[in-house]
């Protein structure tokens, strides 16, 4: 399985094994402060890690979805790879795979 953040317009595919809760959380922690950096490195496929400006006033939501397989998909931070070669696009399995963080659904 394979989960994607989208953060407004930008779409950041997570590396297998990111543990998509803390960055859940860090991301609501962060709409909670007013802005702020996600509080969790994010490791994204293609063995890289992305710092998300996150305000209240931008959409998140994340998608879960089968993907290819790719052996370097392994989160190192120490061997990234290019990712042109083969995308990680998701496919959902059903409506339910997916699941959106609505910031008007916190107190924040």
């Amino acid at each position: 399985m394979r989960t994607t953040m989208h953060v407004g317009d930008q779409s950041y595919t997570l590396a297998r094994g990111q543990d998509t809760v803390a960055v859940t959380d860090a991301t609501i922690g962060a709409a909670r402060a007013g802005a702020g950096l996600v509080a969790v490195t994010v490791t994204v496929y293609g063995n890289r890690a992305v710092e998300i400006l996150i305000t209240s006033a931008v959409p998140v939501s994340f998608e879960t979805g089968r993907a290819a397989s790719n052996d370097r998909d392994d989160g190192d931070l120490d061997t990234p790879f290019d990712t042109h070669e083969q995308h990680a696009h998701v496919i959902p399995e059903t409506f339910d795979d997916h699941f959106a963080v609505s910031f008007d659904d916190w107190d924040l």
